[in-house]
């Protein structure tokens, strides 16, 4: 085992301290010698108000496992791994579109 493996507590060093699979939910409560960083979906809303609930939880599930080890999991992640998932784009559209249907309907 190398020495820095042994100093991660015998994993390598970028390996993930993750015993759930879940992000938040039902994760173990870190030792007295570990930190934890919880991102909520509120989070994930904060940024991307148009997400539900689910949506928002498959950004942090998505953010989690395939975020870079050694820039972790931070504001511009979440952004875009919502933009990988859901792209704002389409939400753009589907918002223009929306404005433009209710305005008729209050000039109607």
């Amino acid at each position: 085992m190398s020495r820095r493996t042994e100093a991660a507590g015998g994993r390598e060093r970028n390996a993930p301290a993750d015993r759930s699979g879940n992000p938040g939910k039902g994760a173990a409560a870190p030792t007295p010698r570990e930190i934890a960083i919880v991102w909520s979906i509120e989070d994930v809303q904060h940024i991307r108000p148009d997400l539900g609930d689910e949506r928002a939880y498959e950004v942090l599930a998505h953010s989690k496992k395939w975020h870079d080890a050694d820039i972790g999991i931070n504001w511009d992640v979440l952004y875009y791994a919502a933009e990988a998932l859901y792209p704002a784009e389409a939400h753009g559209l589907i918002h223009a579109l929306s404005e433009q249907i209710n305005n008729q309907a209050k000039e109607g």
